[in-house]
């Protein structure tokens, strides 16, 4: 009998390793073919689960998606203050180590073809709109009745974008990847600090 596969579970699985291929070499390296021989399988297999190469990359951009919200969501949970729940999150989501890095590299890519499509344009900004509410629901607790909301979670929003790619953007150099990772933790630091002003007298 052949064997049963189950459909989500390989999709899932073309979808990672087509995050692989990304991370490691680009978004226009990402082939049907390089994904395929990434996963061990023919382009057939491929096409099989996914019409086309767009259709693809969008279930490796949720892919993506899903493991990082997965961490940030752990790590907001288990931290035992809303400030702490913050700043266990702002660290997940900066590239501070390999995995995160390359986690970076492919949102780096997903942004410039998003430029030139409007159905990533449009996932993008689902995502976005996701992170924004979780930055929204962390910090909002912290802030006082003076602080405008909206403002500080895009100012937030923007520091992690930036700090994004400059990780991204990282010689594949260890000394220089770990003086990266503690500039990106000074910045973020010296930004909690200042946003401290505005909390609430209980939590500051």
């Amino acid at each position: 009998m052949p064997k049963k596969v189950d459909p989500d579970v390989q999709r899932l699985s073309l979808a990672r390793a087509g995050l692989a291929v990304i991370a490691a070499e680009g978004l226009e390296a990402a082939t049907l073919r390089k994904i395929a021989a990434h996963a061990g399988c023919t382009t057939g297999t491929v096409t099989h689960y996914f019409p086309d190469r767009s259709a693809l990359l969008r279930a490796a951009l949720d892919a993506a998606c899903q493991t990082t919200a997965r961490r940030m969501y752990q790590a907001a949970r288990d931290a035992p203050t809303h400030l702490e729940k913050l700043e266990a999150l702002l660290r997940e989501a900066v590239p501070l180590d390999d995995e995160r890095r390359g986690e970076a590299r492919v949102w780096l890519a997903f942004w410039g073809a998003a430029s030139e499509d409007p159905v990533l344009i449009a996932a993008h900004e689902r995502r976005m709109a996701d992170w924004r509410g979780l930055i929204r629901a962390v910090l909002q607790p912290l802030l006082n009745a003076k602080a405008d909301v909206d403002h500080e979670v895009l100012r937030l929003c923007a520091l992690v974008d930036g700090l994004c790619v400059r990780g991204a953007l990282c010689p594949d150099d260890l000394a220089e990847k770990r003086a990266r990772a503690a500039e990106i933790e000074r910045v973020l630091d010296a930004h909690v600090a200042d946003l401290k002003r505005q909390f609430r007298k209980d939590v500051a």
